[in-house]
């Protein structure tokens, strides 16, 4: 397991997972921990999940080609949200040039990361601006999603991921 370690992130892939008999591992950097069945490879200081799979790759005598320079790219540029976050430090950037210099395109990940959406994420949107208010004079700004948006927009669950970003990006009046 790659980027979480609990069971109740995993879900429904949980009774498949219990009932693989091969060997398991979770890799992560968030502290919280379940057992799931395997050693753990937990650093909370990683900035993404994708920092310790390549320095297991590196630790293992991978050689980090173009094929595997693309997967852990979007663990710290995702995470940071392409790097916007006051958490990316010089070490994230560094393993970026790494990646990079190892055959990872950077804009065709961020356009399959962020450029590319489903109609009903779109009308989710949507719904959420539409909804979209602020209080105390404009310094706090909020949106709601109902569940019924999920059936009305032919959106899921997941489809709210990053839509926060709606309301924290309004900006506080002058």
């Amino acid at each position: 397991m790659v980027d979480t370690g609990t069971w109740n992130q995993i879900k429904d892939f949980g009774p498949f997972l219990k009932s693989l008999s091969c060997a398991k591992m979770v890799i992560d950097h968030h502290r919280t921990q379940d057992d799931l069945g395997g050693p753990h490879l937990v650093d909370t200081s990683a900035e993404a999940a994708g920092r310790l799979i390549y320095e297991a790759c590196l630790a293992l005598g991978v050689a980090i080609d173009a094929e595997i320079a693309k997967c852990p790219l979007p663990g710290p540029g995702h995470r940071h949200r392409w790097f916007r976050h006051s958490n990316t430090t010089p070490r994230t950037f560094a393993l970026a040039e790494k990646l990079t210099q190892a055959g990872a395109n950077p804009n065709a990940l961020f356009d399959a990361l962020y450029d590319r959406n489903p109609l009903g994420r779109l009308r989710l949107a949507g719904r959420l601006l539409e909804r979209l208010a602020t209080t105390n004079g404009g310094q706090v700004a909020y949106s709601e999603i109902y569940i019924a948006d999920y059936g009305d927009t032919g959106s899921t669950p997941p489809d709210t991921e990053d839509l926060i970003d709606y309301p924290r990006s309004v900006e506080e009046p002058k």
